[in-house]
């Protein structure tokens, strides 16, 4: 078979690994768990022979209740995933690109190179997107800019006033997407976009139930953007890609405040603990605003990240990321937290 070139050369994704008997902090899934309410509603279902409402229209409904918008302002995938290559389809021909980050998600990568785009990646500063270095790759063909906010994996956000200093210094033709997966982890100076989808045609955000709801394994997002570009991105979806039970989770865990409040409290504490704990150690990180925390350990990442799974727990090398001395800690609970920093501290003194 004659495998089209765009496809040999797309990188395969790199999981965190799970492996049984290790503690895994590898995915920055929620340490708590899943939302009860998600839990016990799915449990009331009593059959699966139906096919699923393929526009998620209940569940649209609630989320334009949540953000004072239309549902037809939103979109929902099989995780923001999926949602990530819709963009692509409708915009990216051949010799058109897109740009990114230096070391962020890897799908911006992935949704491109499927369609036989060009990927560019701007140099981080500090960890930290840089518009400046954005806007520098943007050319006549450049049809889509990812911005990852918080970014994954270094945890760091750009303000809003960055933001809107990208979308001004490029043409309204091409796709801002922001990509907020962790942006129910962010202090009070961060800054959703999704109000501002109707100000900005250009402008596409998303969401995921995964992290903060702590629903990863039934694989829902969604993007909010104006009714035009929502309609639009609709004509590439599978028409029953978001099954009941996801459906049905989530429409129950947009109403588990309790659950939220409790992620982001423990989330609050374990970054505390981190940081004290590696300023005692020495060690440069990231201050993040995610679920997650991004150190240099100063040495390979794999060595460091092999002696920890020997020690019981499964964290991230963040080599697929172009971090070849960094790792990435989930946070967990105070327990894991713990255990980290005593296998971090062997790990560190025996390399």
């Amino acid at each position: 078979m004659n495998i089209k070139e765009n496809i040999k050369g797309i990188p395969p994704y790199v999981p965190g690994i799970k492996i049984d008997g290790k503690e895994k902090l590898s995915s920055n899934e929620n340490p708590l768990g899943s939302s009860p309410k998600a839990i016990s509603a799915i449990k009331n279902i009593d059959s699966y022979s139906i096919y699923p409402d393929g526009s998620s229209s209940e569940l649209r409904d609630a989320l334009s209740n949540k953000y004072n918008l239309k549902p037809e302002n939103f979109i929902v995938g099989n995780g923001s995933d999926e949602i990530l290559t819709w963009p692509s389809l409708c915009l990216i021909n051949n010799g058109d690109n897109a740009v990114t980050g230096q070391n962020t998600f890897s799908e911006y990568t992935f949704s491109t190179l499927i369609t036989n785009g060009e990927i560019r990646k701007a140099p981080l500063i500090n960890g930290t997107f840089n518009v400046n270095e954005i806007v520098n790759l943007v050319d006549a063909k450049t049809k889509i800019i990812y911005v990852c906010n918080p970014n994954n994996p270094t945890g760091t956000y750009l303000p809003k006033s960055e933001i809107l200093k990208l979308i001004n210094s490029v043409s309204s033709e091409i796709l801002i997407v922001i990509d907020e997966a962790y942006g129910e982890y962010g202090d009070e100076n961060f800054y959703s976009f999704i109000p501002e989808i109707n100000n900005y045609p250009n402008l596409l955000v998303l969401k995921t139930f995964s992290k903060i709801y702590g629903l990863a394994s039934l694989r829902l997002g969604y993007a909010v953007a104006n009714e035009d570009l929502i309609l639009n991105l609709w004509k590439t979806k599978q028409p029953f890609n978001v099954n009941q039970a996801a459906q049905v989770g989530g429409l129950a865990a947009l109403d588990d405040i309790d659950f939220v409040k409790k992620s982001i409290e423990m989330n609050n504490r374990g970054k505390k603990y981190i940081y004290n704990e590696l300023n005692r150690l020495g060690l440069e990180y990231y201050e993040t605003q995610a679920n997650f925390i991004c150190i240099n350990v100063n040495k390979d990442c794999k060595e460091v990240y092999n002696s920890i799974l020997e020690q019981g727990m499964t964290i991230r090398p963040c080599t697929s990321f172009g971090l070849p001395t960094h790792i990435r800690i989930t946070i967990g609970t105070e327990e894991q937290m713990k255990k980290f920093i005593k296998y971090l501290e062997i790990a560190i003194s025996d390399i």
